[in-house]
């Protein structure tokens, strides 16, 4: 009997996940019909795809890459807070199936591990299974996620999943305070820091502390005493400690490097606490709301039918545990509203901003929608739980409720159908294949290049061809872009963070400008870079290869009193560029310094012919180190504390999820 029923179970929870799974391929359709080179993203994929390339390559002959010094002027893959390349779910399967194939099974998964989670929290709010269903598809189709997928947002489409699955798992923690649950709630706050997505986690430690405030509320007032209240936010203090631990690998390296240099991203909308945001989920066409457009980070649409299960909360209001959840989804979606709202002083976000300053340099509070979406989809559900509809009624809220997916479906399906790269002026873009003639003939030109640009078209005409960039990483060139820069900077249009030590840019002397010796644009537009100093190189299968003489070499030699912009500067032979290691070799004279262009971060050491000479010197942005009299080998190297730490709190933090774990056994959780 006891296995009859079990199997029973299991067969139901199996039977939902399946109609998940196939909704999630239906849906992303798009994604994965489109040619094996070509994601349907915009240009913001490129910069965080295409270093995927270096990272499975390196993983694949054993190497651990702490640093890509293949993309811009280098990356550190720890301390980058937007960087996806280590996150197992999207890692996985880039390892298995390739960069591109892997990227798009990785796409798939979070949408349907985003409908996974918020089933799990309809289960945790006791929904019944039909209507934890209908959750779960309308959070895997909403208009949010549909965004990410036209704004190329790649690290926000892997961290989705795990806003439902971290408050599922807190509330069930909060509730029965079993080991099990209080393990995988730290887990699933501490995934969107290992996603690359440090946005999220900070709204999901938000949405942690709303639903332990108003559980422990109440719990205070039916006990009539604090301990109760005072024991659930401790409860809930501890799992983000666990969180914390969890993430450090991440976070640490990303507080103690990059953070310090931090400059707030001049275009941030927040809007104003208004009722007719409910607008950004009701209509599909709208030309702009709150000084943006609806199809961009306003855009969140879901249908009138979620808005419909409010109006049956009212009876949900009878039932104690209900009434809890209404309240904590309530909250929520109100404290989310006011993150949106923090440039006005009366939402406490605004103050927050005041006392603490890193809070403002958040890009886009709107990106808070993703709480809205998920409260308001499970106050939706709650609703029409307790709508008693009895005959020809239950027809009408079958109906109603199949035609709310159906509607959200077809209209954020449609976006993603539509997202894609721009095609050329011409009439589309370029094979990826096509690039490859044109670098085999660069690096039989010049062996060791390094700095490159690619252009779909001429500047201000278009953005730069993502395909040719994958070729440039798989012959080893340094790209050097539009993102990127051309100061020795980490992303600095992504996340505007200069590199350490350059907080006057207006410095005397200033960081160094650099520039790419060969360029790849389209053949026939090469005039267009004359102006910059480029002169046709050669015309290979469709693209021009472009020159300048003006560009630095990558390592060098540099006299005393010289500057690198009168170009009195010796060339250094490159040994080799592996992952967070340059080797150099240089003949020098005394007094005169070593230079690599190459960002300068907080863990660069050097060594001179294998003895250890320091850390390396930060100059203008890029690293060097004081040269020796003759010729000697300087190799720099990336050891960055924080990564050791890190790593080392982490393990620490991963061993306590392992004790909670098998305590959990002796203490079996009741499913959700």
């Amino acid at each position: 009997m006891l296995t009859h029923r079990w199997t029973r179970r299991f067969s139901s929870r199996a039977y939902d996940l399946v109609a998940l799974a196939l909704l999630a391929v239906l849906y992303s359709l798009p994604v994965l019909t489109r040619p094996a080179d070509v994601l349907p993203l915009d240009a913001d994929l490129d910069h965080e795809v295409a270093p995927y390339v270096f990272v499975r390559e390196s993983l694949l002959d054993l190497r651990f890459p702490i640093w890509n010094s293949y993309y811009g002027t280098g990356q550190p893959l720890l301390a980058d807070p937007i960087a996806s390349y280590l996150y197992p779910l999207s890692l996985a399967p880039v390892l298995a199936f390739g960069v591109i194939p892997g990227v798009k099974v990785a796409l798939v998964l979070s949408v349907f591990l985003s409908g996974m989670g918020q089933w799990l929290l309809g289960r945790a709010v006791n929904l019944p299974r039909s209507l934890c269903l209908w959750a779960a598809a309308l959070f895997m189709l909403s208009g949010h996620l549909a965004n990410k997928f036209s704004d190329g947002h790649y690290a926000y489409i892997l961290s989705y999943p795990w806003v439902p699955f971290s408050l599922a798992f807190t509330l069930l923690a909060l509730r029965h305070r079993r080991p099990l649950w209080i393990a995988l709630a730290a887990l699933g706050m501490a995934m969107p820091v290992l996603a690359g997505n440090s946005q999220y986690f900070l709204f999901v430690l938000i949405a942690g502390l709303v639903a332990a405030l108003a559980r422990g509320a109440f719990a205070g007032f039916e006990a009539r005493s604090w301990q109760p209240a005072l024991a659930t936010v401790a409860l809930y203090a501890g799992i983000v400690a666990l969180a914390v631990g969890l993430a450090s690998v991440r976070l640490l390296p990303a507080l103690v490097d990059v953070l310090p240099t931090m400059v707030k991203y001049p275009f941030q909308s927040e809007g104003s606490l208004s009722p007719y945001t409910a607008l950004s989920f009701i209509l599909r066409h709208l030309p702009s709301w709150e000084g943006k457009p609806t199809n961009w980070e306003w855009y969140s649409f879901l249908g009138p039918v979620p808005f419909l299960g409010l109006v049956f909360l009212y009876t949900a209001w009878r039932q104690r545990e209900a009434r809890q959840h209404v309240v904590i989804f309530g909250a929520l979606g109100l404290v989310s509203l006011l993150v949106i709202a923090q440039a006005y002083p009366y939402s406490p976000f605004y103050w927050l901003g005041q006392v603490w300053p890193l809070w403002n340099a958040l890009r886009n509070p709107m990106r808070a929608l993703i709480l809205t979406t998920c409260a308001l989809i499970t106050l939706g559900a709650i609703g029409f739980a307790y709508w008693r509809a009895q005959g020809w009624r239950a027809y009408l809220k079958t109906g109603v409720l199949a035609a709310g997916v159906l509607m959200v479906f077809l209209i954020n399906g449609y976006v993603l159908y539509a997202s894609g790269p721009s095609p050329t002026a011409e009439g589309g873009l370029p094979s990826r294949h096509e690039a490859r003639p044109a670098i085999a003939w660069l690096r039989q030109h010049d062996s060791g290049v390094f700095y490159v640009q690619a252009y779909e078209q001429a500047p201000g005409e278009g953005q730069k061809l993502p395909p040719a960039h994958y070729d440039l990483l798989n012959a080893r060139i340094k790209i050097l872009d539009a993102y990127y820069g051309w100061y020795p900077t980490v992303s600095p249009a992504i996340w505007k963070i200069p590199a350490p030590g350059l907080r006057g840019l207006a410095s005397d002397p200033p960081p160094l400008k650099l520039q790419a010796r060969y360029m790849l644009v389209p053949a026939g537009q090469s005039r267009a870079f004359a102006a910059q100093g480029y002169r046709l190189a050669a015309t290979v299968d469709g693209w021009d290869v472009i020159e300048t003489d003006a560009a630095l070499p990558y390592a060098f030699v540099l006299p005393p009193g010289a500057s690198p912009e009168a170009r009195s500067v010796r060339p250094a032979e490159v040994d080799a560029l592996k992952p967070g290691r340059v080797l150099v070799t240089a003949v020098a004279e005394p007094g005169d310094r070593v230079i690599a262009l190459e960002t300068f971060y907080p863990g660069w050491t050097v060594e001179v012919d294998g003895r250890p000479g320091g850390e390396a010197v930060n100059y203008r942005g890029v690293m060097s180190a004081q040269a020796l009299p003759g010729e000697h080998q300087y190799t720099f190297d990336y050891k960055p504390a924080s990564a050791r730490w890190g790593l080392a709190l982490s393990l620490a933090a991963a061993g306590v999820l392992l004790g909670l774990l098998v305590a959990s056994r002796r203490s079996r959780a009741p499913s959700p």
